[in-house]
């Protein structure tokens, strides 16, 4: 079994923004889980991320304004059995000191791929903007 928790900067897209919980910008669920398989495969590259098990969200990883990326830790633990446990996590510091919050964890059980046929995990982030559409105007128009 081995466990590593490991520093990751979270680069913060422009939608992110369209996501937020009481005047504040918060990560989406699904650049978490994005983030957590990306992870997982780095600690079992063969891993099969596609499968995904006791997911919980604890609470919001809260974004700062007007930042262009944001710390995070991000913990992985091996099992015996063959499971990726992950877990995000950031950095709360006070005065005096500092303590780890957890904000998500997830399973990638033990289901492994032939080498031939594992997933990429790519940003989704498009290479150039085609056209902008206000948060506004897609639920106004898109979300009933």
């Amino acid at each position: 079994m081995s466990d590593t928790r490991g520093s990751v900067d979270i680069a913060v897209q422009p939608w992110f923004r369209d996501h937020g919980f009481d005047g504040r910008t918060v990560l989406p669920a699904v650049e978490i889980m994005l983030l957590l398989a990306r992870e997982a495969i780095k600690c079992r590259p063969d891993l099969d991320v596609r499968v995904m098990e006791q997911a919980l969200f604890s609470r919001f990883f809260e974004l700062p304004p007007d930042a262009f990326s944001c710390p995070a830790l991000v913990e992985c633990l091996c099992t015996l059995e063959g499971s990726v446990n992950t877990r995000l996590q950031s950095r709360v510091r006070f005065k005096l000191t500092s303590r780890i919050v957890d904000h998500a964890a997830m399973t990638f059980p033990g289901i492994f791929l032939e080498s031939s046929n594992a997933p990429e995990i790519q940003d989704n982030a498009p290479s150039t903007v085609k056209r902008k559409i206000s948060a506004r105007t897609v639920y106004r128009e898109y979300v009933p």
